[in-house]
């Protein structure tokens, strides 16, 4: 018997990525990578290397490369090439589980993050495979990571260090990263309110000018970082729907409880048009909010998806 057409999506927290060349979208299920074609529902190829649940994938920026995590004993990555569907490298430096993955903006380098018990923080060369260097990941636990182009000087120049940022559980870090001499420092993020930050953190996504980071919290609501001034800020979901969304239905209406796709274009004028990407199912949670280039319609300029969980809001 020929398979047809295989349904399902683990709805792990970035889990599921449009390949910027606009004809295929890649996801996990269960322990196994998902290559999707858009245009042929049949075009479908698994590519097979873990033995137990992925618990965390990336894609690098151009889409040349995506790597997987998977959890328990043999907690390996993978990284994948897209072009060849091929295992390029298996990494196994981690234990118990890996949590998030993420290339730079170059595609030189892929940092991952055990989950807490592991408490690993290491940066891979993916020329050749190799430890560039490694640390204990902070905060502990660390839930999302993302790179941000490089550290700026005091002019806002950039230098030859890398930036990252990593947040949890009511703390966001920033790191520099020295690649020529195996070097990370961090700093925390400070609040613009009194105390901690009351909010926790399921993702974090930089601005194109690597200015803010935006972050996607476990409450439904959206942070703002400055970047410069290392600040963070609380922005409630209620407002940003204000501001952002035209009084319109999703292209794909969703069917809780179900992880269900669906699209909302979002106009923040006088900038061309945005489209908001959401998976949903209950309760409500803001798993993975990413910028893509243009992408659905030629007068969209940007992709923004998000996983979520609970009552779908744009």
């Amino acid at each position: 018997m020929e398979l047809e057409h295989s349904i399902g999506f683990s709805g792990i927290q970035g889990g599921l990525y449009y390949h910027p060349n606009g004809q295929h979208f890649v996801f996990s299920a269960g322990g196994t990578v998902v290559v999707q074609s858009f245009l042929d529902p049949h075009d479908q190829q698994f590519l097979a290397g873990h033995d137990g649940p992925i618990t965390a994938m990336c894609m690098s920026k151009s889409g040349r490369y995506f790597a997987s995590g998977q959890g328990g004993n043999n907690s390996d990555v993978i990284v994948w090439d897209f072009e060849s569907r091929k295992m390029l490298f298996r990494l196994s430096e981690h234990d118990h589980g890996v949590k998030c993955l993420a290339f730079s903006d170059d595609e030189i380098l892929l940092c991952t993050v055990g989950i807490d018990s592991d408490n690993k923080m290491i940066v891979w060369d993916l020329s050749n495979g190799y430890i560039v260097c490694s640390s204990k990941a902070s905060p502990s636990p660390t839930v999302c990571i993302s790179w941000g182009g490089m550290v700026k000087d005091v002019k806002r120049r950039d230098t030859d260090k890398y930036l990252i940022c990593t947040s949890g559980d009511k703390t966001s870090v920033l790191w520099s990263l020295d690649p020529y001499m195996g070097e990370l420092t961090h700093e925390a993020v400070h609040t613009t309110a009194k105390g901690e930050q009351n909010r926790c953190n399921n993702t974090i996504a930089f601005s194109d000018d690597k200015e803010i980071i935006y972050c996607g919290t476990t409450s439904g609501d959206f942070g703002l970082i400055n970047v410069s001034t290392r600040t963070h800020k609380q922005t409630r979901a209620e407002r940003v729907e204000r501001t952002w969304a035209p009084k319109m239905p999703p292209l794909f209406t969703p069917t809780p409880p179900l992880f269900t796709p669906c699209l909302w274009p979002l106009f923040t004028p006088p900038s061309p048009p945005l489209v908001l990407s959401v998976f949903v199912a209950p309760p409500l949670s803001v798993l993975t909010p990413c910028l893509y280039p243009r992408f659905a319609w030629p007068s969209c300029r940007k992709l923004f998806p998000l996983a979520g969980k609970g009552c779908s809001r744009c």
